[in-house]
C-alpha cells in the first residue's frame, strides 16, 4: 500500500476522529467548525460504524476553486468506498469536508 501524502494523512486522521465521535477543531476554519455540531459528529460516527475499518484514503485530484483548494478523495473502507470533497482555505484550514457515496 502506498504511503499517504499530507492531504491523505490529514483526511485519514479526521475520519478516524469522526468515527470516534470527535473532531480536531484546530484543523477547521470557523465555518467548518460550526458545521461539526455535536449532533453532526454523532451522525457521521453512526454512519461510519457499519463500514468497517478505514483502510486507505486516496487523493484523486487537486484544483483551485474560488479561492480555495479542492481535493477529491476516495475513502476505502473494509465494506465500502466513499468520496470526500475537501475545500481548504489559503491558510490550510478545512473550510468544507463533504462525505458522500462513491458512484
Amino acid at each position: 500500500m502506498p504511503k499517504e501524502n499530507a492531504v491523505e494523512a490529514r483526511a485519514h486522521k479526521l475520519l478516524l476522529d469522526l468515527a470516534q465521535g470527535r473532531v480536531d477543531r484546530d484543523e477547521l476554519a470557523p465555518d467548518a467548525s460550526e458545521t461539526f455540531t455535536r449532533q453532526a459528529i454523532d451522525d457521521v460516527r453512526k454512519s461510519l460504524e457499519p463500514l468497517g475499518d478505514l483502510e486507505r484514503v486516496r487523493l484523486d485530484s487537486t484544483q483551485l476553486r474560488g479561492g480555495t483548494k479542492h481535493y477529491a478523495l476516495t475513502l476505502i473502507y473494509q465494506h465500502r468506498q466513499l468520496q470526500v470533497a475537501e475545500y481548504d482555505l489559503a491558510n490550510g484550514e478545512i473550510e468544507q469536508f463533504l462525505i458522500d457515496d462513491k458512484p
